[in-house]
């Protein structure tokens, strides 16, 4: 197994990632920035945050977090030392990975819709360190995002881009702001049931909207079904307001048959991650 490079691909992550030296290494960082996250997240965090405050610890996110942090890393990595390229983490949510990523040596732009994530991101940045790196906060109406053309090194996005009804709209924004040739992360779920989010249609769709703007970075890794990292074998769960949603989501399914409207009772959505990382073409 080539340790080195088992994170460079697009594609479907698989359980057997999990079991990479460079994943275990990275996660294990996670865990001590969230530690230290935390510790203090009480000087910050409102009572009216709503989504969980161990954000590591998600069937998708031990996955998600490591293999944006190596793209981001190995990106960084072509900069000169004193270099601080601008970037930006749409729907951000209020976690310790915005810190992670900073003390890489970026100038991070955490948007979001949500003005509670604002408020408890601005006070965590007057408490936890950023490092040589610094962290904004700029809200965004969800059409537009609030950066001049061509003015991000990069951008990347977590779990994000299948809750955008409109996400072609969201991608074009991401093609504006980029500079050429700028980096564009993305992880998502990927429905293997067919009746949530990310279906074959809206895969299929998402995909061709980024095609037509950027370019594949890394090579495209096919897994074997039996081997995907899902929602339904991860070792973490799926916690918090999304569990919320699939209990309404099952209670939905459940009324529908006995209603007799053609609907079966399929439990929870079977999700798993897809993360591919791209160039924006000039």
């Amino acid at each position: 197994m080539d340790t080195e490079n088992y994170m460079n691909f697009s594609g479907i992550a698989s359980l057997s990632d999990l079991k990479s030296r460079k994943w275990i290494e990275l996660f294990s960082e996670m865990e001590k920035m969230q530690d230290e996250f935390l510790g203090k997240d009480h000087l910050f965090r409102s009572d009216d945050y709503k989504w969980p405050r161990d954000a590591l610890h998600n069937w998708s996110r031990i996955w998600e977090y490591p293999w944006t942090y190596h793209q981001l890393h190995e990106f960084k990595a072509k900069f000169k030392s004193d270099q601080n390229p601008k970037i930006a983490d749409i729907g951000s949510g209020v976690t310790f990975f915005p810190f992670e990523v900073a003390r890489l040596g970026f100038y991070l732009t955490c948007v979001d819709v949500d003005p509670v994530v604002e408020r408890d991101l601005l006070a965590a940045s007057k408490i936890i360190s950023p490092g040589s790196g610094t962290i904004a906060v700029e809200l965004t109406n969800g059409n537009e995002l609030p950066f001049a053309n061509n003015s991000l090194d990069a951008v990347y996005s977590v779990s994000v881009i299948e809750h955008i009804p409109d996400f072609k709209k969201t991608i074009d924004e991401i093609y504006r702001v980029l500079k050429p040739n700028g980096l564009f992360g993305l992880t998502f779920d990927l429905d293997l049931r067919g009746d949530s989010e990310i279906g074959i249609n809206k895969y299929k769709e998402l995909i061709g909207q980024i095609n037509s703007g950027f370019d594949e970075l890394l090579g495209k890794r096919i897994a074997h079904p039996a081997d995907f990292l899902t929602s339904r074998n991860s070792p973490e769960r799926m916690p918090g307001p999304p569990a919320l949603a699939v209990t309404k989501y099952a209670v939905k399914r459940v009324l529908k048959s006995i209603m007799n409207v053609g609907d079966p009772v399929l439990g929870p959505p079977h999700l798993a991650v897809y993360s591919g990382s791209y160039i924006r073409k000039p």
